[in-house]
């Protein structure tokens, strides 16, 4: 008899932080994916089109494989958004109606964020990922415009492994994606494979992440 078992259950956070304590507003496309957050001021985030658009998940099953938005035979996933006090809160949830265990190469949240600085003053208003780092209990991390703004990245739970997408060979950043499950080999440093589900999932891990936030401008 086959029984649905919850793979995961993450919850994302961008959020606000220096200069205003407001939540980031996103436009939505019909989709679901997002053309723009937006914060009190003058404070934006624009966000990619195309496969390069988020937030969304996306699945890997095998390496060489093009990951896909459409969840594969068998499972079953969700990605919603809600204002969450002072976060904009995305909510993740995937169930596998198989009778074995999945286990895909990579499952990933395609953050969406606009990383592309193809020229001024247009590179002016995009997030480069500065940092990001998966520790073995946690994730954090941010990235920052020329104009000083900052989308923040944090999660209080393992995240396995994050992923900058380039433009093919060169060295623009397109966008990012969180790895929230990964088989690959990981540094020392990402969470052990104890830490990850392996097929079969608890019925709820929960993950809360970007952040993104209206920075301080410095002189």
């Amino acid at each position: 008899m086959k029984t649905a078992t919850s793979l995961l259950c993450a919850a994302v956070s961008l959020f606000s932080a220096t200069v205003s304590s407001a939540p980031l507003s996103p436009e939505a496309r019909a989709d679901g994916t997002f053309a723009r957050c937006v914060a009190e001021g003058d404070a934006e985030v624009p966000f990619a089109e195309g496969e390069w658009a988020g937030p969304a998940l996306l699945a890997q099953e095998r390496l060489g494989a093009k990951p896909t938005r459409t969840p594969p035979e068998g499972v079953a996933w969700e990605l919603t958004h809600a204002v969450e006090g002072e976060s904009l809160v995305l909510r993740a949830r995937v169930v596998n109606r198989r009778a074995e265990a999945w286990r895909p190469l990579r499952l990933a949240l395609r953050v969406g964020v606009d990383c592309w600085m193809a020229s001024w003053p247009q590179w002016r208003a995009r997030f480069m990922p500065t940092f990001l780092r998966s520790e073995r209990t946690h994730f954090y991390g941010y990235a920052q415009s020329p104009e000083g703004l900052l989308l923040g990245v944090a999660s209080p739970d393992p995240v396995a492994s994050w992923t900058l997408l380039f433009n093919g060979r060169g060295h623009r950043i397109r966008t990012f994606d969180l790895d929230l499950l990964s088989s690959a080999p990981q540094p020392p440093h990402h969470p052990p494979p104890s830490a990850a589900p392996r097929g079969i999932w608890p019925p709820a891990w929960t993950t809360s992440r970007p952040r993104a936030s209206r920075p301080s401008r410095t002189a």
